[in-house]
This record gives C-alpha cells, structure tokens and sequence, in this order.
C-alpha cells in the first residue's frame, strides 16, 4: 500500500490473499487514498486463485484467475494502460 500511495502507479496488480493485508483491503485503501488527494486511483487488477465470487467483493477493476495465460494479462495490461 505504502509503495503505490508513493510512487502512484499508472495501475496496480494485487493477489486476494497477502500475508498482512488483503486484497480488498488494499484495493480499498489505494482507492480512499487516491480520492482524498483528490485523483483518481490507478486501475486496480485483482489476481487470484480464489472464488470469483470473493473477487467480485473486492471491487477490483477487472480480475485475472489463477493460473492464467499470458495472453490475458497482456489484454488487461492493453486495456488500462493504452488509453
């Protein structure tokens, strides 16, 4: 959370399950933290072996199932980032 608060990434890729701090939390801190500078937060990408139906809670902008192709990273990456 700290590094994408400080170095404000053009787009965020986070897990669901992280050792000291879900996924939906992070998601939720990076976006509140964003809104109160007044900016918009990064596009945020969930990746996770989970059930989609845990990731569709966490309110991410898009989610990428574990495992995955390459092919399907690249297409969100393509999304978000060539606008």
């Amino acid at each position: 959370v700290q590094l994408a608060l400080e170095q404000r990434p053009a787009l965020v890729i986070t897990d669901l399950m992280l050792p000291h701090l879900g996924g939906a939390e992070l998601i939720a801190t990076v976006r509140a933290e964003a809104r109160a500078r007044g900016e918009a937060p990064p596009p945020l990408i969930l990746m996770t072996a989970a059930s989609m139906a845990q990731a569709h809670l966490a309110g991410a902008d898009a989610l990428l199932r574990k495992p995955f192709h390459l092919i399907e990273l690249e297409a969100l990456l393509a999304r978000f980032l060539e606008k």
